[in-house]
């Protein structure tokens, strides 16, 4: 029997984006979902319906086109098309220095770090730039991973913005003294 409801549509793009740039808010389709209508076995299992597939190849300015969805045998839909647009944005590199928490640190116990901070590189979109630099990342050691005779803890960070192009930080290990309260 038949049934209807609303799918989320995907982009099905290849494409590459020129230097220096990113995309500002990802690939944006309107409307972003579609009313389909068919078997119920088949819409059951549908998670999304794809877009045409296109070829973009390298980005070098912003898209926007009317996108073709990817018709499915037994399956109507309200729309046969959609507003695709791609916004490009140049990135930026930043340092933030984040000071380095400690996790499981018992009562009794002091535990100074060598550095007392991490400093991250951040890559991001420059709309991005402003709230980057007040972000809260947080970076720990977790006092429960002191080993014997070993003197240093990794470190990891947490609380990362999704979005992040992409970033490195140093040190990965701190050296630690250990002293009682």
């Amino acid at each position: 029997e038949n049934v209807t409801r609303m799918v989320k549509i995907h982009p099905d793009f290849n494409y590459s984006i020129v230097n220096q740039f990113t995309i500002k808010d990802g690939i944006i389709l309107n409307p972003d979902s579609v009313e389909v209508t068919g078997p119920d076995l088949i819409l059951d299992t549908l998670s999304f319906i794809p877009t045409e597939k296109l070829n973009l190849g390298e980005l070098t300015r912003n898209y926007s086109d009317k996108v073709r969805l990817n018709q499915e045998a037994d399956l109507t839909y309200s729309i046969s098309r959609v507003d695709c647009s791609i916004e490009l944005e140049r990135f930026t590199e930043l340092q933030v220095s984040v000071p380095l928490e400690v996790l499981n640190l018992p009562d009794s116990i002091l535990l100074q770090t060598f550095p007392s901070s991490i400093n991250i590189n951040c890559k991001v979109g420059l709309s991005k730039y402003d709230r980057i630099e007040s972000y809260p990342f947080r970076a720990v050691v977790d006092y429960e991973k002191i080993e014997e005779r070993v003197q240093t803890l990794s470190v990891s960070i947490q609380n990362l913005p999704e979005y992040l192009l992409s970033y490195e930080y140093y040190p990965k290990s701190v050296e630690f003294l250990k002293s009682r309260r």
